[in-house]
């Protein structure tokens, strides 16, 4: 999904409107100029290693490590040499500067030896680097920071980056897509950054193929509200009349799903369903939406039995009362903007999409973004599963024939198995994503289906993939050969026919 073009509702919700005979498989529910901040500070507790980083010897042979993965859409997006496996981020708002003042702590592991090591970081000053409590030397070349340790880093080495700065944090597109992470509209901030936003605000491994752990400890001033991912730890009261909040995920993550929003929010408990925390928060000015998202506890019972049960620590949405041309979803706090909202129309589709990320996209990440139909085909086409589900009269099958009928130029092309980077999140890519899926089900039957859906998850939960993880699976749970039946709806440009119609 889209942090900027999150969900294609009107198109979708348009051919959710057929209803029939249903067929149905049915389940039981049981780098701007900027001046240093002045406001508090705080120290962050970080898990520094607990045996002592080799000496490098004459033996080792350190080479720099990659500034980029290799991405086939963003080659530049992340970095080699390295394994990160926390991020602790301490930061300190001050809405009258807009600037931040923070340190981040990444937790890593050397994958090679390293005489250097690079790290994303977009437009804000860095004060002082150090590798394990030694300073480091580092330079900057637009958004990639390449840091050189006093030591080189043996293959193996855990080590502790700690990384001080400064400054307003700015959104930037990324490879024609319009999307950036840190959001400013004046009175509330919030992230929302999908491909690339999260090096907009601390310095990362920009790239879901490196999953980590996180603890984020927002400072800010009484009276606001700061929200991130995962477990609310709580709050601690610091320096002049400010309250750090603090967060930390059980799961790993991938950068582009960590959020974070600063304003005026309400809290909303959603309860316990199935053993899940729903914990959400409103900005103030919209919190009235809030029983609009009622959809979510169903929900978590419909995808728990579809899919497996409900893989992270809590549930909720942040609903932040601005224009986010889409919704984001952020694990554990899927990010809406009041543009659905506005246009007063049920907005379940929408609801269960992020819900459904939370399975495809989240807990089961993409190892390299030209696989992105994996994310947006799967929640889509989960749109209609939960709607199979909870409403007796829906006819899946005639929903997605309509959707097929659609004019090709929207739901056939761009080809969803490799959009292109400048289309990454065209309607193609959600719509013939969810046909694909929809083939499969009718080529191979329920049963084989279902089975595929389930271990799909069971396999690769916590795990980054390609398309050939779920194909493998498909094909090993039906006994069929599936080579030609991908190839043909995840490919070609001419969209096939649906199996049986």
């Amino acid at each position: 999904m889209t942090a900027r073009l999150r969900h294609l509702g009107p198109v979708v919700v348009a051919a959710l409107l057929s209803a029939g005979c249903a067929s149905t498989i049915t389940v039981d529910l049981a780098s701007p100029s900027v001046t240093p901040e002045t406001g508090p500070t705080r120290p962050v507790a970080t898990s520094i290693p607990d045996e002592p980083r080799p000496t490098a010897t004459p033996t080792l042979d350190p080479q720099p490590g990659a500034a980029g993965v290799g991405d086939p859409y963003f080659p530049d997006l992340g970095n080699g040499g390295y394994d990160v496996a926390r991020y602790v981020v301490a930061l300190t708002w001050d809405p009258t500067t807009r600037e931040v003042t923070a340190t981040t702590h990444v937790e890593a592991t050397a994958t090679q030896d390293l005489s250097s090591f690079n790290l994303d970081l977009h437009g804000l000053v860095v004060d002082e680097v150090a590798v394990d409590g030694v300073t480091a030397s580092y330079r900057r070349d637009l958004d990639e920071m390449t840091i050189t340790p006093a030591t080189p880093l043996a293959t193996g080495t855990r080590f502790v980056t700690t990384i001080d700065y400064h400054g307003q944090p700015r959104a930037v597109p990324m490879g024609g897509v319009p999307i950036g992470g840190w959001f400013d509209d004046g009175d509330t901030v919030y992230v929302a950054g999908e491909p690339s936003g999260a090096q907009t605000w601390f310095p990362v491994n920009n790239h879901p193929s490196d999953r980590a752990f996180l603890r984020v400890e927002l400072t800010v001033p009484d009276g606001l509200t700061a929200v991130a991912n995962g477990r609310f730890v709580g709050t601690e009261p610091a320096a002049d009349n400010h309250t750090t909040w603090v967060y930390e995920t059980t799961d790993t993550l991938a950068p582009y799903l960590i959020t974070l929003a600063i304003g005026d929010f309400v809290e909303v408990d959603g309860g316990d369903v199935d053993g899940v925390q729903i914990r959400s928060w409103f900005e103030r000015s919209v919190a009235g939406e809030a029983a609009r998202f009622a959809a979510i506890a169903d929900g978590v019972r419909v995808f728990g039995r579809l899919f497996g049960p409900y893989p992270f620590e809590a549930y909720g949405v942040l609903v932040v009362d601005a224009s986010l041309g889409g919704a984001l979803e952020t694990q554990t706090l899927s990010i809406f903007g009041t543009d659905f909202l506005d246009r007063g129309a049920d907005i379940t589709d929408v609801v269960v999409h992020e819900l459904a990320h939370q399975w495809f996209g989240d807990d089961i990440a993409l190892a390299q973004w030209d696989d992105i139909w994996l994310n947006e085909g799967f929640a889509t086409y989960s749109e209609y599963l939960y709607r199979e589900q909870v409403e007796p009269l829906f006819d899946i099958d005639t929903a997605m024939a309509d959707l097929a009928a659609l004019d090709p130029a929207v739901v056939a092309l761009p080809v969803p198995g490799d959009p292109g980077p400048d289309q990454l999140f065209a309607a193609a890519v959600y719509l013939r994503g969810a046909l694909t899926l929809h083939a499969l089900r009718r080529t191979i039957g329920d049963n084989a289906f279902f089975t595929t859906l389930r271990h799909y998850v069971e396999t690769f939960g916590s795990a980054n993939v390609v398309t050939s993880d779920f194909t493998g699976i498909a094909e090993e749970i039906s006994g069929q050969r599936l080579d030609d039946f991908f190839e043909a709806w995840l490919h070609e440009e001419s969209l096939p026919p649906l199996p049986g119609s």
